[in-house]
């Protein structure tokens, strides 16, 4: 009897909770353009990133034959919008003996 209680009390209790609805996921990039993505201190997405068969890649040798001269940072880009509390999905992939990551929870200036 006081398991068909406690089970009915537990019942009662969750129905009554308020649920978040599912909220749409954001994608920040689209696959065909860099529109609201921008260089660590910058206006514009720095040279060197290119959109190739949907997948944001960047592009070493373009650095080095091409853009030799820019001022700036290349390697650290940033989105349109900020977020507080998210949820990450990404597909990722870097060559062998590469080195990179992903910043998150990041403000320009520190």
């Amino acid at each position: 009897m006081n398991h068909s209680i406690f089970f009915c009390s537990v019942l009662i209790f969750l129905s009554s909770c308020n649920t978040i609805p599912n909220e749409n996921w954001i994608n920040l990039f689209d696959g065909s353009s860099t529109d609201g993505w921008r260089a660590y201190n910058g206006d514009s997405m720095p040279p060197g990133w290119k959109i190739i068969d949907h997948v944001l890649t960047f592009k070493t040798e373009q650095i080095l034959e091409e853009d030799y001269d820019y001022k700036g940072s290349r390697d650290i880009i940033y989105g349109a919008e900020e977020f507080d509390n998210f949820e990450l999905y990404v597909e990722w992939n870097i060559p062998k003996g590469g080195n990179s990551g992903i910043f998150y929870h990041l403000k320009e200036g520190y």
